[in-house]
Parts: structure tokens; C-alpha cells; sequence
């Protein structure tokens, strides 16, 4: 079962940091960012959780693919990083910021912001901000069927409240929702090739076991060091690199862009670490 705990500075300790900087052979770079204040899905019993019924196909995607590759610089007006503030709703930021992005690399190259509020708030699969029994694939599955309004129709109002709030049957402005949909989504996590050659269509929601040394994160290329399981972060996957030897992913979080390399992590490729490569799914659109 999912429940939501508050995961801010009361984290950040110096003991913590003087730990992580003596840890041997790291490949990333520790910190104490200046503004920290999110909330996050904690999984303290993940492998028992019963699992919604799966309807997603499971797709293996195979091919060559170049020693590098991101969304985030070949299409970097399609790529927005937002901010979660006090609510638990990765699960949101992640869905619908990957469809947004899709929308906008395979559409127009006009980048479309889409409403993560509308899903909290109307999601019945999942619940808001405190995600007790959220699945990726239940909100991959509310934004085929239903879909989603622009931002600027529904706004972002949970953060500030952590509220899941009344689903809307208008805009904030009074008029008619218009809302767009994802054509089909697919579980491309079988295996590195197969992320690997799916980014070529688009970014990917994934997610992550969250340690306490994630908090601390400010570049490089991130491996648990430290600490124990603090919840769950949902995510977005926007591409892969390899630096000094050591591959990894780039991806998008939802905790603004004070936290770690602009709002993006590099982590440890091919590894399957903190489950980065267990679950992820690709929106055609």
C-alpha cells in the first residue's frame, strides 16, 4: 500500500551530508539544495501490494541505437520541469508530463502544457495527493480513456493544499473542457535495449524506490549510497548517456529545478537501480 509522507528539509542533515562526502568511489555529487519542499509516495510493503488487473501490452523494442541520446537537447522546448510542492503527486507530474512532452515531439514542436490537477482530481483509481494505492499503468489507462485539459484550463491547485479537490466539469474560467488523449500506451521495461530503442518515439514514465540519499542529490550520476527507503517517485525517462565509463539515464522529476541538475537526475544505467528499469511505459499519441 502507498502512503504519503512528507519528505523536506528535516531530511537534509549535515551528519548525512558528511556521510555521502566520504563515501569512497562516488559518481555523484552531494548537497543541501536551497529549497526542498515536497511530498512523495512512500511503499513500505511494495512486494505484497495486490496488483491492478494488467491490460497494458508488454512491448520489446530492439534495434541499434546511438552511444547517446535526449529529448532534452534534441527537442528542449518540449522538456518542462515542474514542481509537486506539498502533494503527493509524482504519479500525475509523470503521466501527464510525458504525454505533454509526446504530444509536442511528435506533433508541432509547440510545447502544450496539460493539466496534472484534472487527473488528481479525477482519477478514482488513484487518490490524489496521498496515492494510497496508485499503479502507473491505472493512470496511463485514465489518460487513454478520458484524457486530459490544457493547464491553463485546469490549474495547478493541489501543491499548495495537498488536496485532491472536486473534478471539474468546466474550466477554472467557466468554459467547456477540451479534452485530449493518448492513442495507446505500452510497457516497453523489458530489458535495457528495449527503453533504449522506445525513447526513440518519446519520453517514458518510470519510477523509483526514493533512499535518503536521493534528497541530497545535486549531479552526477546517482547510485544508492545511503540510508534507508524514505517512499516512491514517479518520473519521467528523457534519454541515456555514458560518462567516464559509467552509463546512465537522464531523468525529469517533479521537484522543481532547484533540486539536483536543473530538475534532472542522471542515474545508474542498465542495473535496474532503485527499480528504475522495472516498470515504464511509452504514450503514443
Amino acid at each position: 500500500m502507498f502512503v504519503t509522507v512528507t519528505f523536506a528539509k528535516v531530511f537534509h542533515s549535515q551528519e548525512v551530508l558528511d556521510i555521502l562526502k566520504n563515501i569512497p568511489d562516488m559518481t555523484w555529487t552531494p548537497a543541501i539544495p536551497n529549497e526542498f519542499d515536497v511530498v512523495l509516495q512512500s511503499n513500505n510493503n511494495r512486494a505484497t501490494q495486490d496488483s491492478p488487473s494488467r491490460t497494458a501490452n508488454k512491448v520489446r523494442y530492439v534495434g541499434p541505437t546511438p552511444a547517446e541520446f535526449s529529448w532534452l537537447h534534441s527537442e528542449s522546448t518540449c522538456m518542462t520541469v515542474k514542481n509537486q510542492v506539498a502533494c503527493g503527486s509524482s504519479w500525475a507530474f509523470s503521466a501527464v508530463g510525458s504525454l505533454s512532452d509526446n504530444l509536442c515531439i511528435n506533433g508541432n514542436k509547440q510545447k502544450v502544457e496539460y493539466s496534472e490537477q484534472f487527473q488528481i482530481s479525477c482519477d478514482t483509481a488513484n487518490n490524489g495527493c496521498n496515492a494510497e494505492s496508485n499503479y502507473m499503468e491505472k493512470s496511463m489507462w485514465f489518460l487513454n480513456k478520458l484524457g486530459v485539459p490544457t493547464e491553463q484550463c485546469v490549474s495547478y491547485k493541489s501543491g499548495s493544499n495537498s488536496l485532491r479537490g472536486k473534478c471539474p466539469f468546466q474550466c477554472d474560467d467557466g468554459t467547456k473542457l477540451a479534452l485530449v488523449k493518448s492513442k495507446s500506451y505500452e510497457n516497453v521495461c523489458l530489458g535495457e535495449e528495449s527503453i533504449m530503442n522506445a525513447l526513440k518515439f518519446g519520453t517514458l514514465q518510470a519510477s523509483v524506490t526514493v533512499y535518503t540519499d536521493l534528497a541530497f542529490y545535486k549531479s552526477g550520476i546517482y547510485q544508492h549510497k545511503y540510508g534507508k527507503v524514505e517512499g516512491h517517485q514517479f518520473l519521467v525517462i528523457v534519454g541515456y548517456g555514458s560518462e567516464d565509463g559509467v552509463n546512465y539515464w537522464i531523468v525529469r522529476n517533479s521537484w522543481g529545478t532547484s533540486w539536483g541538475e536543473n530538475g534532472y537526475l542522471r542515474i545508474l544505467r542498465g542495473q535496474n537501480e532503485c527499480g528504475i528499469e522495472q516498470e515504464c511505459y511509452l504514450q503514443k499519441v
